[in-house]
């Protein structure tokens, strides 16, 4: 749990029990512009007087199929508030627009069964068509029939663009400027504010559910015998087993609970996994793609399967892709898998 002890004193209920008060603790989760040095720290830099706690994690590179998973990790039971930055993420299912809705209401029930209460801010994406975007669409019409705050920044950033402004904001259609980053910074304060007077007391932090219909399992929890070391990007850090070229790693599945995906590491040294799914054949993730010149986290999906127990085999050939920048590294190939997408009931 993170700590809280620079704002903190305790006082006493007038049942004699003693709790510790502490300002109100907001958790900021979203994608690549998240998880850069962008719009966070801004904020914070704005704060002022403000007793309030704000944290972020992030994780680039994946859609919003992944994000029911990612509770386990995010520990929503310890916040007020979860911002959800997630609507920056390619659009992926275009011809069934609904697809988008499922995540959305899902990780709003679940923060709010912890306590929590969950809010969105849209940011732009270069490249998509806002005039009628299904993502943005569906999400709006969520987030009114459950009463849920959201902050649209996307129409100000089609203005820049349309004058010729965007670059001065967005360096690459996406990710901000040191400008571009002072300007949402500016534009999410208010909303803030508005968040943080809704009239609901400093909570204390709650339990997580201890049988999650969907979560995101760490890998040092699934198996043993095995050297785990750590990785840490977007303030997430999860353990990472490492699979030697042509050798693979075993991994049972909890009674109950069907495989729904993988988080893993893309890198210098990965390459071509596969995954043997028992009764249900042999899929392939792709873990080494144009941009594996950098350490990053991504996710592979699968329609649920019940198979008892996984293999995983990292294949040994080194791939042929062309990075966007820098020489591929020539040595041994490497799977580094951090933890499994499961389902309950499944």
């Amino acid at each position: 749990m993170p700590d809280t002890a620079r704002n903190s004193s305790e006082y006493t209920s007038a049942e004699g029990a003693v709790f510790e008060q502490r300002a109100k603790r907001v958790l900021f989760f979203g994608f690549s512009v998240t998880e850069q040095p962008g719009y966070v720290p801004a904020l914070k830099g704005m704060l002022g007087e403000r007793e309030i706690e704000i944290e972020s994690r992030a994780i680039g590179g994946i859609n919003l199929c992944s994000l029911p998973y990612m509770h386990s990790v995010l520990e929503y039971e310890c916040y007020d508030h979860v911002v959800f930055e997630v609507t920056t993420c390619r659009r992926y299912a275009e011809d069934n627009p609904g697809v988008y809705g499922d995540p959305l209401k899902e990780i709003i029930d679940q923060v709010r069964a912890r306590g929590a209460e969950p809010s969105f801010i849209h940011l732009f994406r270069k490249g998509v068509d806002y005039s009628h975007d299904h993502m943005l669409d569906s999400a709006a019409a969520i987030c009114a029939e459950r009463d849920v705050r959201y902050l649209n920044l996307v129409p100000q950033m089609v203005e820049f663009e349309r004058a010729g402004l965007l670059y001065r904001f967005l360096r690459d259609g996406i990710h901000s400027t040191e400008e571009g980053a002072a300007h949402y910074a500016q534009a999410v304060l208010p909303f803030l504010d508005l968040l943080l007077d809704d009239g609901r007391d400093v909570r204390q932090p709650g339990e997580p559910d201890p049988a999650p219909s969907r979560a995101l399992v760490p890998i040092d929890k699934l198996v043993g015998g095995h050297d785990f070391s750590s990785f840490k990007r977007g303030n997430l850090v999860m353990p990472v087993c490492t699979i030697p070229g042509g050798e693979s790693l075993s991994i049972d599945i909890p009674a109950g609970y069907a495989l729904e995906g993988l988080i893993y590491l893309r890198t210098p040294q990965a390459g071509l996994m596969e995954v043997d799914l028992g009764e249900q054949g042999t899929r392939r993730v792709h873990a080494f793609d144009q941009h594996s010149y950098y350490r990053r986290y991504s996710t592979w999906t699968v329609p649920a399967c019940t198979t008892p127990s996984i293999t995983i085999t990292q294949r040994p050939e080194m791939p042929e892709v062309e990075l966007v920048k820098g020489e591929c590294d020539p040595g041994e190939r490497l799977g580094e898998v951090c933890g499994l997408f499961l389902s309950a009931g499944s």
